[in-house]
Parts: structure tokens; sequence; C-alpha cells
């Protein structure tokens, strides 16, 4: 299968590259030094793996520009390897990737828009979970300093914001 790892990337507006590492001065060491392997992204690690499983794999970047959307309309890869986490750098437009790719008609993995969409609201995520009988910690919604219900839970906790992406905050 001709597979297409898709994958976002963006640079804040105005923002200037970091500068590389200072090298570090070489050590006196007699003993011979092992080479350092440099750690793969997520991408290389997935690449690598399609290919070794016999598809033909590509990379299609997701920038956040008109561009970027021409070339993913455009992609004739069997199957999107969905690794976008956010669209120009914006977390909350994760779910307009797979609302994007649906219409479309091209097949990629992942949650679909509605699911990414839930999902991004916490405290809705965990009331469908206790709907369906999957069990997670206790919580509470505060608003302002105003907690839905609070009988039922006690320090130490965790306080994170509702609407933010995995496990920021």
């Amino acid at each position: 299968m001709k597979i297409a790892v898709l994958y976002d990337i963006w640079e804040e507006e105005g923002a200037t590259p970091e500068p590389p590492p200072e090298p570090k001065p070489a050590a006196r060491k007699s003993k011979a030094r092992k080479k350092k392997k440099r750690e793969k992204e997520d991408r290389e690690e997935i690449f690598e793996a399609l290919e070794k499983l016999g598809h033909e794999p590509s990379y299609l970047i997701l920038d956040g520009s008109p561009q970027g959307l021409t070339s993913l309309a455009k992609c004739e890869a069997d199957l999107i390897f969905n690794l976008t986490e956010s669209f120009a750098g914006d977390d909350t437009k994760e779910m307009h990737v797979a609302a994007y790719l649906d219409p479309l008609g091209l097949r990629y993995t992942g949650a679909g828009p509605h699911a990414s969409f839930l999902a991004q609201d916490k405290a809705i995520a965990k009331k469908m979970f206790a709907f369906h009988g999957i069990r997670t910690p206790y919580f509470a919604t505060s608003y302002r300093g105003t907690i839905e219900h609070a009988h039922d839970i006690a320090f130490p906790l965790i306080v994170k914001p509702l609407a933010e992406d995995g496990s920021i905050g």
C-alpha cells in the first residue's frame, strides 16, 4: 500500500529559531567512546516500520498553509497515517484535519472529527465514559470559582484546564 505519514509543523509568527546547542568539550578518556544514537521522531519510526512491512511510505507535511491543504487534497496514497495534533499550531483545530480528510474520501488512521471534538472537553469525555461504565477518577468542574459538585473529591487532587489538549496544564 501507498501510505502517507501526515504530520504537522508550524513556526510561530515572528519567532526566531533557537540557536544550536554549544558543543561540549571533548572528555579526555582513553576508553573508546560509543557513538550516541540520535533519537528518532515518531514519524521516522513509523516510516521505517511501514517499509519493513513492505508498504510504500511517504511523508506529507501539514504546515497550516493553503498550499499544504492543496497537497493533502491531491494526495494519492491508499491510506493517511494521521499523526497531526494541531493545525497551524492550534491544537483545538486537530478535529478539522480529519474533517478535511473525510469529504476528500481519503482513508486515515485515528479518530474522526466528531470523536476528536468530544475528546477536547475533558468533562464531557469523563461523563461519556461514566455512562458506558468506564471507570475514571472522580472529577469536578469549576467555572470561575463555582464548582458543580465537590462533595465527592478531596485533597490531594490534580487541577487541569477543561479544554487543553492531552496533559497540558
